[in-house]
C-alpha cells in the first residue's frame, strides 16, 4: 500500500470516528432504569440564529433557536443514554451529553469554542461537565502527526495519548463524586479508542496476539461504548482480509468481502447481541453507501437465510429484510441479462429499452459504468441516467463489472469488462434494437475512467475475446472521471503490482481519431486534479478531437441543481451528435 495514501485514509477514518466519538452509548447508574421523558434545554449565547438538532440513536429532531439563543427538547428514554446535540454555527459543531429518563439537563455555551464554554446544571451535570472536557481532550490530539509516526513509534505515541486521557479522567473523578458506571465506561472507552486506532494503523501485524489477549470481544455491556463497537468492526474487516488471502473457496465468491467478514463474525462473536450487531452491520454495508460498499443484492440468498437464523434482534432482522426486498424490487425496472461469464462469475447488463421503439428500429445506446473506486458499487446507480434517456428514445444499459471488494480483482479486470460490455452491445445491436454506430459510453468517477478506457486505452482486453470488434464508442460522457491515474495513489494500490498505471491512464493515451467527449468536473474535486482534467481536454482538442469541459465550483459529487445541468448539457451534446431527437 502506498504509504502517503495510507496516511490520508487512516487520518480521514479517524476524523470520522472522532466526530461522534462519544455518541450513541448508555452508561452509568445501572440500578436506575426507569423510563420517562428527559428534557434537554439550553442557550447558545452570542448566536444571532442557529439550528439545533438532537440525535438519539437513529432519530433526529431539529429546530431553530429562539432570538436569545434558547432551545428545548423532550425525549422519551428507557435508560440513561448518551445523545448528540448538533449546533449549526459558523461550522457544524457536535457535543454529546448524558441524559437521564424523567430528568432535566440544562446546557449553556458560547457560539464559539463550545467545549471551553459549556456549563451544565441539573441531573448528571457533573458527569456531563467531565464528559465535555474529555471530548475536548480527544479533539486536541494531533491525529495527522500520530498516524504519520512509524510502526515502531506509533504504539508508544498512542499509549501516551491514552495515559493523558486516563490521567484527566482520574483528576476529574477526584474533584467530583461521579457515578461508578460512568467512570467504568469512560475507562473502557479510552482502552478501545486505543485498540481502534492501533488496528487502523497497524492492522493485525506485530505483537497483535499479545495485545489482543487483553481485549474482550464478547462483552455485550461494552456495546454501549461507541469505540468498542467500531473496534469490533475494524477487527472483523482486518481478520477477513487475512482470511481472504488464504481461503480458496472465498476467493471464488462473487461477494468475497461480505462473505469473509460474515464468516469471521460467526466464528468470533459468540455473544448473541454482539453477533447480531456485527452481522447487521456487515449486511447493511452490502446495501448502503457510506462504508466500503454497497455491493447490492445479487447472490446473497444464503447470507440472508443465515442472518435470519443468527440475528436475535427482530428489529435488525426486519431492517435488513426490507433493504433486501427493496433492492430486489428495484431490479425489476430493467431487463437483466448476462453479457459475460468469467469462471464462476456472471456479469449482467441492466437494459432500459427505448421508449416508443418498434421492431426493426435501430436506436442510439447509452452505456453506463458506476463509480466507487474500482472496488464497490452497483449497476443500480446508473438506473436514473439510463431511465431518463430511455424515455427520450435511447436504449440505456447499466453494466455490472468486476470490482476489488466483491470479486478480488484489479482495475485491469474492470477495464476488460468495460471493453467486453461495449463489444457485447455492438455484437447484439440487432436484437437489442441498437444502431452499432451510435453507442455512447458514460461513467461516473472510476466508471468514468472505464468509459474513457474503452476508447483511449489500448489492449487490456479479455483474453480470447474477438478484438476485431471495436470497443470504442461513438461518444463519451464523463462525469467526475478519473482520467489521470498515472501517479501513485488508490488506483495503483488497487493494481496490486499488476499492470502499468500509465498505460491504463486515459490522459496518457490521447491521440488523434478519438470519439467526441463531454467532461463534467468540479474545480475542488477531492479525488482528482482539476488542472489535469483541463490538460486532458486541451490535449484532446490539440489532437483534433472534440472535448467539451463543463465545470462546477464544488467537488466530486453534484448538488441537485448541478445534476440538472449535467442532464441538460448531456442532452445538448447528444442532440448535436444526432443521437437525440431522431430514431
Amino acid at each position: 500500500m502506498n504509504e502517503n495514501y495510507l496516511r490520508r485514509r487512516v487520518v480521514a477514518g479517524a476524523s470520522l470516528i472522532l466526530v461522534t466519538l462519544m455518541a450513541n452509548s448508555a452508561a452509568g447508574r445501572e440500578n436506575q432504569k426507569n423510563s420517562g421523558v428527559a428534557t434537554l434545554s439550553g442557550k447558545v449565547t452570542r448566536a444571532s440564529s442557529t439550528r439545533v438538532t438532537l440525535i438519539v440513536k437513529k432519530t433526529r429532531e431539529s429546530k431553530a433557536t429562539s432570538p436569545d439563543g434558547g432551545f428545548s427538547f423532550s425525549v422519551q428514554l428507557q435508560e440513561p443514554t448518551y445523545v448528540d446535540l448538533e449546533l449549526e454555527l459558523q461550522k457544524k459543531e457536535t457535543i454529546s451529553v448524558f441524559l437521564w429518563p424523567g430528568e432535566r439537563l440544562t446546557l449553556d455555551c458560547g457560539a464559539s469554542d463550545i467545549f471551553a464554554t459549556v456549563r451544565f446544571t441539573g441531573k448528571a451535570a457533573a458527569e456531563n461537565q467531565v464528559f465535555a472536557s474529555l471530548q475536548a481532550s480527544y479533539g486536541r490530539i494531533d491525529y495527522d502527526k500520530l498516524f504519520q509516526s512509524g510502526p515502531d513509534q506509533f504504539p508508544l505515541s498512542l499509549r501516551g495519548h491514552q495515559e493523558r486521557l486516563e490521567k484527566n479522567l482520574t483528576q476529574y473523578s477526584g474533584r467530583r463524586k461521579l457515578d461508578a458506571g460512568f467512570l467504568r465506561f469512560e475507562r473502557e472507552r479510552i482502552k478501545y479508542f486505543g485498540a481502534l486506532l492501533r488496528i487502523m494503523r497497524l492492522g493485525l501485524g506485530g505483537d497483535w496476539e499479545e495485545y489482543a489477549s487483553h481485549l474482550d470481544f464478547n462483552d455485550p455491556t461494552l456495546l454501549q461504548i461507541d469505540t468498542y463497537s467500531r473496534f469490533l468492526s475494524r477487527y472483523t474487516k482486518a481478520k477477513a482480509t487475512q482470511r481472504l488471502a488464504t481461503d480458496a473457496a472465498l476467493q471464488k465468491s462473487i461477494n468475497q468481502v461480505t462473505e469473509a467478514r460474515y464468516a469471521v463474525a460467526l466464528e468470533t462473536y459468540k455473544d448473541p447481541a454482539i453477533r447480531s450487531a456485527q452481522l447487521h452491520e456487515i449486511l447493511t454495508n452490502q446495501f448502503v453507501e457510506g462504508g466500503d460498499g454497497p455491493f447490492g443484492c445479487k447472490g446473497i440468498e444464503s447470507l440472508m437465510a443465515s442472518f435470519d437464523r443468527e440475528c436475535r434482534d427482530a428489529d435488525l432482522r426486519a431492517e435488513i429484510d426490507k433493504r433486501y426486498r427493496d433492492c430486489l424490487a428495484g431490479r425489476n425496472a430493467p431487463v437483466i441479462r448476462p453479457y459475460k461469464t468469467v469462471g464462476q462469475v456472471s456479469l449482467d447488463a441492466h437494459i432500459f429499452p427505448a421508449a416508443g421503439a418498434k421492431p426493426g428500429d435501430r436506436r442510439p445506446a447509452f452505456l453506463f459504468f458506476h463509480g466507487a473506486g474500482w472496488a464497490a458499487g452497483t449497476p443500480e446507480w446508473g438506473y436514473g441516467a439510463c431511465r431518463r434517456l430511455a424515455a427520450q428514445g435511447i436504449v440505456g444499459i447499466s453494466f455490472e463489472y468486476r470490482v476489488r471488494w466483491r470479486h478480488g480483482t484489479t482495475p485491469i479486470e474492470s477495464v476488460a469488462d468495460a471493453k467486453s460490455a461495449t463489444r457485447w452491445t455492438r455484437l447484439r445491436a440487432s436484437e437489442l434494437g441498437i444502431d452499432p454506430e451510435r453507442i455512447v459510453v458514460s461513467g461516473f468517477s472510476a466508471g468514468g475512467h472505464l468509459a474513457a478506457a474503452t476508447a483511449l486505452v489500448p489492449g487490456y482486453d479479455e483474453p480470447g475475446e474477438d478484438t476485431s470488434v471495436s470497443s470504442a464508442p461513438a461518444a463519451l460522457v464523463l462525469n467526475s472521471a478519473a482520467l489521470d491515474v498515472s501517479e501513485p495513489g488508490w488506483f495503483s494500490e488497487c493494481l496490486a503490482g499488476r499492470g502499468d498505471a500509465r498505460a491504463l491512464s486515459p490522459a496518457q493515451q490521447v491521440r488523434t481519431g478519438l470519439p467526441p467527449s463531454i467532461v463534467f468536473y468540479g474545480v475542488k474535486d477531492e479525488f482528482g486534479s482539476f488542472s489535469k482534467v483541463e490538460t486532458f481536454c486541451q490535449n484532446m482538442r490539440s489532437a483534433g478531437n472534440r472535448c467539451e469541459l463543463v465545470t462546477f465550483p464544488g467537488g466530486h459529487f453534484r448538488a441537485p441543481d448541478e445534476r440538472a445541468v449535467v442532464d441538460t448539457r448531456t442532452d445538448e451534446f447528444l442532440r448535436a451528435l444526432g443521437f437525440l431527437g431522431q430514431p
